[in-house]
């Protein structure tokens, strides 16, 4: 390596064969010409990790792809006062970290594994427990790495990393966090392909920091909030009409309009409709700063949920399961199944993940709405309905879902009066579509990184594609 200039940044690399490494390549140039006397670093993991989530195991292709992607950029930074580093693997594994870091490292390596396959049921000494070690080796080697190589730490401007939850990645976090040093996270736009996600001093999988950025957007962005308003409508209305980006869309196929005869005889006999959507468990749940509040996790609010409808039997409960457990996190999704047949079955009704029941008709007919982090949460305020969100969210500062503070707090407001006056309805709707406009606007728009008309990506640098 180098000897260490007066300031030097590091970059980590993501995957080369994911879209988001354009958008790597894009930082790199404006670091580089931004900071002409500050040197940078940039780290190539493809070959070091020894879980990577962009190989299959055999996968030679992916793994000869990635290496000539990394290959193919060098020349862009010919001139330019970087130092390209491919590190190896680290033999040592695990030796020389205290309990504290390996028992993080076994946390993150869980996480990241329920992550990649879609199942929270995974557990340390499971199945999985040889791609968990490989991916704790990976968090112990990005911490040493960081720990090893970068000494003077004195001189160093900022680290620069790929998303910050997954094995390498994460270890080098901690590191940073362990040390106070400036850091940045970045990931693929949550739509589209253009502004990526960037946060300071923060991995991207936190929740409390995303919704000060969203709310920092809606209020600060220079145009009028009538037109914030008018660009957060039409984008809501754009995206639930197609798939943006990588999100899916799962409501274009909820095309069943008819309340089920249950929910309709709930209504004649004057219960209160609680209308309860899931979200999924392995997204957020890396850090603690995102976990559901009060709860720790959505399976010990539904046992709650369980527990005060039995002692208040003039709630009807329907319970709307996200529609992509329908094919992922199959154990869980029975294992909720499980607990909500507790419920009297006059007290509640169960929609499966499979079902085409309209999420908006259900709106319309309940009283109560009790959501996550969800962004139907917002949404659904739109249907003039009250909305209640055990956070954190990304929506928590823009006042249109009532964030629950306690479970006290989520007794009281599940027993009081659901209807809304018009005055709260009406800055309901206009927040929600404040809300959707900074969704729309989040990240940082590349001032290199373009596409064509079949979604190539491509550079202009100097004047030259």
């Amino acid at each position: 390596m180098g000897k260490f200039l007066d300031n030097y940044s590091v970059l980590f690399l993501p995957p080369s064969v994911w879209p988001v490494f354009d958008h790597a390549v894009e930082i790199a140039l404006s670091y580089c010409l931004n900071n002409p006397k500050k040197k940078l670093y940039i780290i190539f993991l493809d070959t070091a990790m020894r879980f990577n989530p962009s190989f299959l195991r055999y996968d030679f292709f992916s793994r000869y792809e990635a290496i000539e992607r990394y290959k193919s950029i060098k020349n862009l930074f010919f001139n330019l006062n970087c130092e390209f580093i491919n590190p190896k693997k680290d033999s040592q594994k695990s030796n020389n970290y205290s309990k504290s870091i390996r028992k993080i490292s076994k946390e993150c390596a869980l996480n990241s594994i329920q992550s990649q396959y879609k199942d929270t049921s995974i557990i340390l000494g499971g199945d999985k427990t040889y791609e968990i070690n490989r991916v704790s080796y990976d968090f112990l080697d990005g911490y040493s790495f960081i720990k090893t190589n970068f000494a003077n730490l004195d001189n160093l401007d900022k680290v620069i990393l790929f998303n910050g939850r997954f094995g390498f990645y994460r270890g080098v976090l901690e590191f940073c966090r362990s040390k106070n040093l400036t850091f940045n996270c970045f990931e693929y736009p949550m739509q589209g392909r253009k502004r990526y996600l960037l946060s300071k001093n923060s991995p991207i999988h936190n929740l409390n920091y995303r919704a000060k950025a969203l709310k920092k957007i809606a209020d600060k962005y220079p145009i009028s909030t009538k037109n914030k308003i008018r660009i957060g409508k039409n984008w809501l209305k754009k995206r639930n009409s197609q798939r943006m980006g990588f999100e899916m869309n799962f409501s274009k196929n909820q095309d069943e309009f008819n309340i089920p005869k249950n929910i309709k005889n709930a209504r004649e006999k004057n219960k209160t409709i609680l209308l309860v959507l899931n979200s999924s468990e392995w997204e957020w749940a890396a850090f603690k700063e995102s976990r559901t509040n009060y709860f720790e996790n959505q399976f010990n609010t539904f046992k709650w949920l369980v527990e005060f409808l039995k002692k208040n039997k003039n709630i009807f409960l329907i319970f709307r399961f996200h529609p992509q457990f329908a094919f992922r996190d199959l154990i869980y999704k029975e294992k909720v199944n499980g607990l909500l047949q507790k419920i009297n079955k006059e007290q509640a009704y169960i929609i499966q993940p499979e079902s085409k029941l309209n999420t908006r008709a259900l709106y319309e007919f309940s009283d109560l709405i009790l959501t996550f982090y969800t962004s139907v949460a917002p949404e659904a305020t739109l249907s003039g309905k009250k909305v209640l969100s055990i956070g954190p969210s990304s929506f928590q500062y823009f006042n249109c879902c009532e964030m629950i503070k306690s479970k006290d707090d989520l007794k009281k407001r599940l027993l009081e009066k659901s209807l809304l006056q018009k005055k709260q309805i009406s800055n309901n709707k206009k927040n929600t579509y404040l809300f959707f406009f900074a969704r729309c606007f989040q990240g940082v728009k590349p001032k290199f990184l373009k596409y064509d008309k079949h979604r190539r990506a491509f550079l202009i640098l100097k004047g030259q594609k």
